[in-house]
């Protein structure tokens, strides 16, 4: 008899685990449409400019950058830690002869992110994300 009762618990006992692991386990994605271009030399000759639909469970910029890039054929680099963009084209993350730094900087409807990197940092619908190419010299911001 103690028996029979202790394997029908454990039976109720997985069954419930069973249902708690099939319910959360369905996290929908959403779907968001954004802007991207890509600035490197010239801002009148974009490296890239479109309007891209996505879905994500967390829709992030970098997210949204790597979807318009695959599909308008644009090669791009991650970071070793694949957390934002380091390369886009011959456009390269490096520092010259002159100590003068080249490398993307992004910005979310004109605005610098003040924290985060690129695969943390979401957008929403309608948002306009912009990467651009910059040469930063150190010494002249002391």
């Amino acid at each position: 008899m103690k028996l029979t009762r202790i394997i029908s618990l454990m039976i109720v006992g997985v069954l419930l685990a069973l249902s708690f692991v099939s319910c959360q386990g369905s996290v929908e994605k959403q779907e968001v449409t954004v802007t991207v271009r890509i600035i490197a030399d010239d801002p009148d000759e974009p490296v890239l400019d479109t309007q891209i639909t996505f879905k994500a469970e967390t829709p992030t910029v970098l997210g949204a950058v790597i979807e318009a890039c695959n599909k308008n054929e644009i090669s791009y680099v991650l970071t070793d830690g694949e957390d934002s963009i380091k390369d886009i084209q011959e456009y390269v993350n490096y520092t010259d002869a002159d100590g003068i730094m080249h490398y993307w900087m992004y910005y979310i409807n004109d605005v610098e992110p003040t924290s985060g990197k690129a695969n943390t940092n979401a957008v929403a619908d309608g948002d306009v994300i912009l990467y651009q190419y910059i040469a930063f010299d150190p010494a002249a911001a002391k």
